[in-house]
This record gives structure tokens, sequence and C-alpha cells, in this order.
């Protein structure tokens, strides 16, 4: 007798499914890091007795600043999501940092000292922070986590984002005590120590090893909770465009928007080992003095549109390229004085100020690459099409797709650069 996983899914079947999946997504909450629902009037009696008999509350404002700052700021807070089997649910966690030391002494030592080698890249100075997350009662350290295992060959040194896996299932007869996670209890005390403390927790610099997560935490943050962020720090990946693209998408002028003060940012630069080709292209665009188009130079400008004042970018070689000193590897290694001048262009870029001309040029820039990039692979697909008399219709499909490619976008810059023309007509009538 057949069951009923034996049986074909009909019509009626996806319909309920997809219904159900719907439904799911349409309850999901945002993951936010702290919340409070709206105060009855039980909650608001409490509020007001807690106003008049709490020791705290009863201290001036300026002093219970200075408590909460203790108590919640001045950390590193590091962002990343326990490893799942389904997108959707990854879940973020965060980890305060161990590091001994300050991105800012790292920063310090990445401009003064003549080693290659003299700032480790940020996955290694930063890996006991995210793997050793508990501590036993008696005061050793236990791994309750381990960073989970490589998916791809290339992906040798597990270093692009911060994953883990659990690695004791059953911890109920472990005595241990979160040590790592920043100490929210204070904000659960009442109404009124929540609403003052809280932007003093979006006061920390967060950490973000990679775009998925950043853009994770983001859209799990309400619009006045992300508005509260000061600072951050995030680490990227050079001569590999997949990670371009992904900074480029979390990077949108929405969320760029949306970080209003945000005024301090550190990012580390990671030379990848795995990627010959990438590094010489991306070394020569930086040589030749525009990278506004480079394929594997992160589109990291886009936080000019923040109100920084203080940016600081390190450059460092992944921890493999280090062991190798001799050979092919030297033809694309950067030097030191290459990476400081790498990390300058990008500090200089991003304190810039942001303005509606200079993103016109950034964009036509753009632009003009886009076309040219099409154009050469549309002569490629003509060539191929005339030298096989019409037979090849991959490439006279290719042919067909690339023409439509760049009608579109040149349709679509024409019509931003005229509707600029107009928005612009109009305020300078409006100055009048």
């Amino acid at each position: 007798m057949a069951s009923k996983h034996d049986r074909p899914a009909d019509d009626g079947d996806n319909e309920s499914a997809q219904e159900q999946s719907v439904a799911k997504r349409q309850k999901r909450q945002p993951r936010l890091l702290f919340n409070a629902n709206k105060a009855s009037a039980a909650l608001k009696a409490i509020t007001k007795s807690n106003d008049e008999c709490s020791p705290l509350l009863k201290l001036p404002k300026e002093i219970r600043d200075v408590i909460y700052g203790y108590v919640l700021t001045d950390r590193m807070v590091h962002i990343g999501y326990d490893d799942k089997e389904s997108y959707d649910d990854k879940k973020l966690f965060h980890s305060l940092c161990r590091c001994k030391q300050s991105e800012e002494e790292v920063h310090r030592i990445f401009g003064e000292s003549e080693d290659q080698y003299s700032a480790p890249i940020s996955f290694y100075r930063h890996k006991s922070c995210i793997f050793s997350p508990f501590e036993h009662r008696d005061g050793n350290f236990k791994p309750r986590y381990i960073q989970i295992e490589s998916r791809f060959a290339f992906d040798l040194l597990w270093s692009f984002s911060y994953q883990r896996r659990l690695e004791i299932p059953d911890t109920s007869s472990e005595d241990l005590l979160p040590t790592d996670t920043l100490t929210t209890g204070l904000l659960r005390t009442c109404r009124r120590v929540y609403y003052e403390a809280q932007p003093l927790v979006y006061a920390n610099t967060f950490s973000f090893r990679n775009a998925d997560t950043f853009k994770q935490f983001i859209d799990s943050l309400m619009p006045a909770q992300i508005r509260m962020i000061k600072s951050i720090h995030l680490e990227t990946q050079l001569s590999r465009r997949w990670c371009t693209a992904a900074w480029r998408y979390a990077l949108r002028t929405g969320t760029m928007k949306s970080l209003s003060s945000l005024r301090h940012l550190q990012v580390d630069v990671e030379l990848s080992w795995g990627q010959h080709h990438g590094h010489l292209e991306a070394k020569n665009d930086f040589l030749s003095g525009d990278m506004s188009n480079s394929r594997y130079i992160p589109s990291l400008t886009e936080f000019s549109r923040c109100a920084l004042t203080t940016v600081h970018v390190i450059v460092s070689d992944e921890e493999a390229v280090k062991r190798w000193t001799t050979g092919s590897v030297d033809q694309w290694r950067w030097t030191l004085e290459e990476k400081r001048g790498l990390a300058a262009h990008f500090e200089a870029a991003m304190l810039e100020e942001w303005s509606e001309d200079r993103n016109d040029e950034v964009l036509a820039k753009k632009h003009k690459h886009a076309i040219a990039s099409k154009e050469s692979r549309l002569k490629f697909w003509r060539t191929r099409h005339r030298e096989t008399e019409g037979q090849d219709v991959y490439a006279k499909a290719r042919i067909v797709q690339l023409e439509e490619e760049i009608r579109k976008s040149e349709e679509w810059h024409a019509k931003r650069k005229a509707g600029r023309k107009v928005k612009c007509a109009v305020a300078e009538d409006g100055g009048d």
C-alpha cells in the first residue's frame, strides 16, 4: 500500500504549500536586539513606582548616563550567525571582542611598521572572540562552539564569515557561564531605564565579517535603532568579484541614508590568496588611478554618503600568502607602500563629502565602463556568429541579449540624465 509520501503532489498541494510558506514569512517578526511592547495601565503604574522608589532613578540623569556607559558602551561587538540548513532560519548572534589589540593600535602599526605583514588579518585577530564564548564557573574557558567546516575547496581557512556550529548539544550537565555577550539585564529592569540606556547600546562598535551578515543585522533593526549606530568595523576581500558585488548590494543608497548617525568606520581589506588574476586586475586598477569601475575593489565609497569623521583602513595579506615568499606570487603581491596607498585612497574617498554632482560623475563612469564591456563581448559573439556562418545558435542568442542590455542601459542613463536636468532647472527657478 502506497503511503501519502509516495503519491505525486497535485496543484492543491502546491497551492497549500505556497500559502503556508507565505503565511510563515508574514508571521516572522524582525530579529530585534532590544524591543519593548506598548505600555499598559499596569506597566505605567510600575513605571511611576520605580520613579519614586528606585535609588538609581533618583540619581541625576547625568550620573545615570555615566552608569549606563560603564555597563553598556566602549565595546566592539562582533555580529555573526549560527550555521543553519535554511537561509531564512539563520540566527544572528553577538560576541564581545576579546582581542588585546585595539583597531586603532593595529592601524597605527600598519602606518608605521616596515614589516611586509605588519597588520595581521582581522579574522585571526578576532578568532577567539567568536569560538570560545563560554567560561566555566571555576574560571577555565571551555569552547562551546566550533568553526563550521569548509563547504568549498577554495574556502581553506574558513575566512569568509563569522559562523559557528554547536559543539556540545547537551549542556544541561555543564556548569557554564556566558561571558562573551553584552550585558543587557539593566535594560530589562524597567521601561524608563530601557529608553534611557538603549541608545548607548548602539553606541558600541559593531563588527561584520561579510556583507550578508551586515545586511541581515541592518534589516533586523527598526529605523530608529539604525539611526543610533555610530561606529562600524567591517571586513572585505580584495580580488573576489562576488565579494565586491555582495558589498555593493548591502551598501545600497537606502541603507547609507538610514545610517545617519554613523561617524566612525574601521575597515580591514584582506588580500585573498586564491585569485591571482583578480590580484593583478585589482592592482592594475589601483596603479592606473581609476578604481571606480573595478570589478574587484569593493564599493566602499558608498560610505561617503554618511557624515563620517574618522575612517581607518588596514590592508593585509591573507594568512596563506604570508607563507609564500618567492616564485609566481611576487608578480601579483602588493608591496607595503601599495597597501598603504590603497588604504589612503579608501580613507580619502569615504571622507569626501557626498554630492549629487559627484554621484552623477561616478554613475557616468560606471555606465561608460559597463557599455564598453558589453560592446566588447558583443563584438566577440558577432565574430563567432560570422565564423560559424550563423550556425551557432548560442552565439545568436547572446548577440540578441547583449544588444537588448545595451539598449536598456542607454535608455535608463538617458532618462536619468534628463531627470537630473529638470531637477536642476527647478532648483534654480526656486532659488531665483
